[in-house]
Order: structure tokens, then sequence, then C-alpha cells
């Protein structure tokens, strides 16, 4: 995919997650299918801390650096810094919203050919700056779903 087609498929992701949230009680936002597993609003909070915290900020670096190298990210460590449970959901969508829209405003600055652009990902090895914006795109599909079966798991537990 482009970089073009791409930003329009990153584009929509705050929409689905706020579909995905829309008529559902704070519980079945918070609440975790199983144990060990993350809740709506955890999904919620890791796309959003990721958008800002690595996604982003990777892309800067791979847009003006020659071959930056980026480490791998442990989403196991990051579920234990703290409980993202607590607060609004609200709050966090807005937040995931901002963050997406600047990620979105970045990536139209791009000029021609900055998708070729090479980083070493601790996680992947070697990748283009399309390829990691691509990895963008299918996580948010990837957690999309999670929230989703999530959605469903605890609604049909109630």
């Amino acid at each position: 995919m482009s970089l073009s087609e791409l930003r329009d498929a990153l584009a929509v992701t705050p929409d689905r997650v706020a579909e995905l949230a829309a008529g559902v009680d704070v519980r079945v936002l918070r609440e975790r299918p199983k144990p060990g597993e993350w809740s709506i609003k955890e999904v919620l909070a890791h796309l959003m801390e990721l958008e800002s915290r690595l996604f982003l900020p990777r892309f800067r670096l791979m847009a003006t650096q020659d071959h930056p190298r980026f480490e791998a990210f442990d989403p196991i460590a990051w579920a234990r810094e703290r409980d993202r449970r607590e607060g609004r959901f609200e709050d966090d969508l807005s937040a995931f919203r901002r963050a997406r829209a600047e990620t979105l405003a970045f990536l139209v600055t791009l000029p021609p050919g900055a998708g070729e652009r090479p980083g070493l990902s601790g996680h992947f090895g070697p990748v283009t700056l399309a390829q990691y914006v691509t990895h963008t795109a299918d996580h948010d599909l990837e957690h999309l779903a999670q929230m989703r079966a999530c959605r469903d798991v605890v609604t049909r537990h109630g």
C-alpha cells in the first residue's frame, strides 16, 4: 500500500474504536474477558500510548536519521506498569484521536520516496518507513478484533 492508502487506513481506527464502545457500559469496557487478557479499556490505552510513545517518534526518526535503531517493545512489561482500566474511556479515546491526528499530519508532510527510508527494529529487523506504517495499520486491525472479541465475551458472560 502507498503511504496515502496507509494514512487512510490509520485515519479510521479512532472511529472504529468509538463504534465498538458505543452503548457499552463502563463495566464492559473495563472487564477482562479472562485473567491475563486485556480489557477494551486496556487495549485502547495500549493503542493511545504506542501512538504517541512509539510509532510517531519512530516515524520521525526514520524520516530524518539514517538507519535508526529501535528496541523491541515489551507489552508484558507495559501492562505491569499500572492498571490502565482506571480513568475515563472517553478521555483515552480523545487522547488517541489527538495522537493519531498528529501522526497523520506528520505522514502528510513526507516527501516522495520517504517510505523507503530504512530503520532497524529490535522486533522486525530491517524495516522501511512504509513497512513500519503498514505494521501500525495491521496492529490497529489486530487490536480492533481483540476489542470486538473482548466485548462479545464480557457481554455474553455479563
